[in-house]
């Protein structure tokens, strides 16, 4: 889907669901609305797998715009879009855009969530955590870096699960909604491979932290990646 022009949805437009595209590559579109990709009022409407870059909005969305929609966007490569995805309108759920690359290491940016990924830009309802740390056409064999959180959201204590390519010195941080260092869980060397880390609600004085959403950050100093968690009292 490359070098279209449209109106509303450059490569492809969902005015209904459910709806799936699959290994494509979405490059180089133009729309006034959704370059890439646009969602207009359809339900359980799928992309994975795909390349979405290089594609213009004249008004919102170069790479992904959802409208009144509910869709899931997964292991997909945005680059070079001016903003990866749109969210407007009511938003029941968030749009699932988990394990994606975002055009940069840090992930997308989003100013409360995420202010210092360098990645595509992302509006709120973009469920965007965890994110992976490394451009899939780029990534040798074994090279993963990830971080997820379970249980999501969570009352008393969760879990964070994080996968290191090799023996690596990393640091995991707690953060709150506006960036806010609230608790460091880790600063020191693993070896390769699955590891876990508990985190009891509490900052770095042990006091109990207020309900809300929470960012954590597992950063090697070479790559990044993150996943939003969120605390219920």
């Amino acid at each position: 889907m490359h070098s279209n022009e449209a109106g509303t949805g450059g490569g492809v437009c969902f005015t209904t669901g459910p709806g799936t595209v699959v290994d494509c590559a979405i490059t180089g579109n133009l729309a006034t609305f959704g370059g890439g990709v646009a969602v207009m009022s359809a339900w359980d409407v799928v992309v994975e797998r795909c390349e979405i870059s290089l594609n213009t909005a004249t008004l919102s969305g170069g790479g992904v715009y959802v409208l009144d929609a509910a869709a899931t966007i997964s292991t997909c490569e945005f680059e070079g879009n001016g903003t990866g995805i749109h969210v407007q309108g009511f938003a029941q759920t968030d749009v699932d855009a988990r394990w994606n690359w975002w055009g940069d290491p840090s992930g997308p940016f989003h100013p409360a969530l995420n202010p210092e990924g360098l990645g595509e830009p992302v509006t709120d309802y973009v469920d965007f955590a965890p994110w992976i740390g490394v451009s899939e056409v780029e990534e040798p064999a074994g090279s993963l870096l990830a971080l997820s959180v379970h249980p999501n959201p969570f009352t008393a204590s969760t879990s964070f699960s994080l996968l290191l390519p090799a023996p690596t010195r990393a640091t995991v941080t707690v953060h709150d909604a506006s960036g806010r260092l609230v608790r460091t869980l880790l600063d020191g060397t693993l070896p390769g491979g699955p590891h876990s880390l508990a985190w009891d609600g509490r900052d770095a004085t042990g006091a109990p932290v207020a309900a809300g959403v929470y960012f954590a950050k597992l950063d090697t100093g070479l790559r990044t990646c993150g996943a939003r968690t969120v605390l219920v009292r």
